[in-house]
C-alpha cells in the first residue's frame, strides 16, 4: 500500500511538472484544429509608401558644423599622424580635437601655422594659407564642442 501510494504521488508530481513546463508553449494552430476552427490565412500587407519629407531650411548655426565633427578626416601630415591614436589613417572627433589643440599651441608659440590640411583650410578665414591668432577663436569654439 505504501509503495503504491508513493508511486501515485510521484506520478502526480511528474505530471504536474510536465504541465507546468509546457504551460507557456501553446500551439494555436493545433488548438484551432482541435476545436474545429480554421486559422485565418496570413496575408502580407504591401509596404506603405512614404511621402517625401518636406524641405526644411537649416539654421546657420547647424550648417556651420565643421566637417570633421560629421565624418572622420583622412590623415594628411605628420602632426595629424601623431594625433591618430588608433592608427587607422583617419582622425576621429577626439583625435581631431587633440590635433587642433596642438595647432593652437603652435600658433601661440610661432604666431602662424601653415593651413596645409583640409581641416585647417576650413579655419583659414582670410584664405592666406596660414592659421593666425585672429583665426583661433573659431577653432577654440569648435574644439570645445
Amino acid at each position: 500500500m505504501k509503495k503504491s501510494l508513493t508511486s501515485i504521488v510521484t506520478l502526480a508530481v511528474v505530471l504536474g511538472m510536465v504541465s507546468v513546463a509546457s504551460a507557456g508553449l501553446v500551439n494555436y494552430d493545433r488548438k484551432a484544429k482541435k476545436a474545429g476552427l480554421t486559422p485565418p490565412a496570413t496575408t502580407v500587407k504591401p509596404a506603405a509608401v512614404k511621402a517625401p519629407a518636406p524641405k526644411v531650411s537649416v539654421p546657420a548655426a547647424v550648417s556651420s558644423v565643421p566637417a570633421w565633427l560629421k565624418t572622420p578626416q583622412a590623415v594628411q601630415n605628420e602632426l595629424q599622424q601623431k594625433s591618430d591614436m588608433n592608427g587607422d589613417g583617419k582622425l576621429q572627433t577626439f583625435e581631431t580635437k587633440m590635433y587642433l589643440r596642438d595647432v593652437i599651441d603652435s600658433v601661440n608659440a610661432n604666431g602662424k601655422v601653415p593651413a596645409d590640411t583640409n581641416i585647417l583650410k576650413a579655419y583659414d578665414a582670410n584664405k592666406d594659407g596660414m592659421i593666425e591668432a585672429s583665426e583661433l577663436p573659431k577653432i577654440l569654439e569648435d574644439v570645445g564642442k
